[in-house]
């Protein structure tokens, strides 16, 4: 029974063709090249229109800084001598006065360009070539 499992394993035995390798080692290195272009353009894009994006979201946080008062309620805390009786009171209103959504809008959009500078420098460092195109 073992001779007729070893002839028969012998026989199955599969001899590529001597370029088959190398073919699919190229096939697998032509698609990772192509991969790593789509994420270097998604991410290059990404990051463009973050970088555009945050001046607009930037002159938002600016002028809702300024419709909530937020500068007249900093100023008392540098202006105020008295600030010691009701300091609790300041910072709540301070807080209170901060534009969230604008701010996390700009920090959303500053956060999302480095994320995307980063993914683009270890693309780039990876895969040198991907400059050359």
């Amino acid at each position: 029974m073992d001779n007729n499992l070893n002839n028969i394993f012998k026989k199955a035995i599969y001899i590529p063709e001597n370029r088959l390798s190398n073919d699919i080692l190229l096939a697998i290195s032509d698609k990772d090249r192509k991969n790593a272009h789509i994420k270097l353009w998604v991410n290059s894009t990404i990051g463009v229109f973050s970088f555009v994006g945050f001046f607009p979201a930037f002159k938002l946080l600016l002028s809702d800084f300024a419709q909530s008062g937020f500068y007249q309620y900093l100023s008392l805390v540098f202006s105020d001598g008295h600030i010691t009786s009701y300091w609790k009171e300041i910072i709540l209103s301070i807080t209170e006065s901060i534009p969230m959504i604008s701010l996390t809008l700009s920090l959303a959009l500053v956060f999302i360009f480095i994320l995307s500078l980063r993914f683009i420098a270890r693309n780039i460092r990876v895969r040198p070539s991907l400059l050359a195109v």
